[in-house]
């Protein structure tokens, strides 16, 4: 929609994933939460996590076309209403309390991206057994991390390194 011109502040998934894990590691950050008063207010609360650069989606199309060697051109549609045409995210809380830069920037989390999906085509085309155990057994550790993070946040217990 638009002219490819709008640009967003993309991140790669494990960014988000090392933000809450530093999130999780700073136990001083809702001391309310246990009071039972939400930890919306003071050093808790909300955290822009984001590369910190923001990309056109034309720059995006560009980048993609190299990193897949393709020429895919972009179909321009009318612009949304209330479309954003800018986002860019201030990092400054996250980088001062949570001591979060992030790892992964954009075009190597494309790159990782692209990999993951040429992985998960030659998985599920191949439907070889042990790819589909792996992947099961990645995606049940998932869920067993994601349900650790919970009861951390639910019982306030600090985490060890």
């Amino acid at each position: 929609y638009g002219t490819g011109r709008q640009s967003r502040d993309f991140t790669y998934v494990s960014n988000v994933v090392q933000a809450n894990i530093l999130a999780a590691k700073k136990t001083n950050l809702f001391p309310r939460l246990r009071r039972g008063i939400p930890p919306f207010a003071g050093k808790g609360g909300v955290f822009n996590i984001a590369s910190g650069k923001d990309y056109t989606i034309l720059e995006l199309v560009r980048i993609l076309n190299k990193l897949m060697n393709k020429d895919i051109k972009p179909v321009f549609l009318s612009p949304r209403a209330g479309d954003v045409l800018r986002t860019l995210a201030d990092l400054s809380k996250s980088k001062s309390i949570l001591d979060f830069k992030p790892r992964i920037d954009f075009i190597k989390g494309l790159e990782l991206t692209i990999n993951y999906f040429k992985w998960r085509h030659k998985l599920w085309s191949e439907a070889n057994i042990t790819y589909l155990s792996e992947l099961i057994l990645h995606l049940w550790n998932v869920q067993a991390f994601l349900n650790f993070i919970l009861c951390i946040y639910v019982n306030n217990t600090k985490v060890r390194d």
